[in-house]
């Protein structure tokens, strides 16, 4: 079974990317509003191959569904999005979702899931550095209103049901 947090690194074999430790605070010019997505799932993978190339952080962010994600996962995410801009871009590849892959995972007690359901994945491939070979990130995509986006996982809030005596 393959473990998916918000999205995960891969050198050399898969391991679930856990977010929100060593992250940075403070995230400047990224408004979470603006949630542009794209049209397609081809389109958010062109999008995303361009913004990155471009090494344009706030268009990266209009890629994303921020609805409901937390800062300590919006850190997460611009964390990890700021290391790989030290790399080379490869690819972006649309791939399936397989079956067996958990759509939630707890930290700290805390269960997350995606914010949309997932359609797929995104994986972004880079050159690597050093004793690096490659590595890759992995992101869900998520579809809202005939928009596509990167689909980051929101914590589920516990809904405690009172009924009278």
């Amino acid at each position: 079974m393959v473990v998916a947090g918000p999205y995960y690194k891969v050198l050399h074999t898969r391991y679930p990317w856990v977010p929100g430790r060593g992250v940075i605070q403070g995230l400047v010019g990224a408004d979470y509003r603006e949630m542009d997505g794209a049209t397609s799932k081809d389109e958010l993978r062109q999008l995303f191959q361009r913004y990155f190339e471009q090494r344009d952080e706030q268009k990266l962010s209009t890629l994303v569904y921020w609805r409901s994600v937390r800062q300590r996962e919006r850190s997460g995410f611009f964390h990890s999005l700021r290391n790989d801009l030290n790399y080379r871009l490869k690819k972006v590849e649309l791939v399936a979702l397989d079956p067996n892959t958990s759509m939630e995972y707890m930290l700290e007690g805390t269960t997350f899931r995606p914010a949309l359901p997932p359609i797929g994945r995104m994986v972004a491939t880079y050159e690597g550095q050093g004793n690096v070979k490659y590595f890759s990130a992995s992101y869900f995509i998520g579809t809202k209103d005939d928009r596509y986006y990167i689909d980051l996982t929101v914590r589920q809030e516990v809904r405690v049901r009172v009924t009278g005596s």
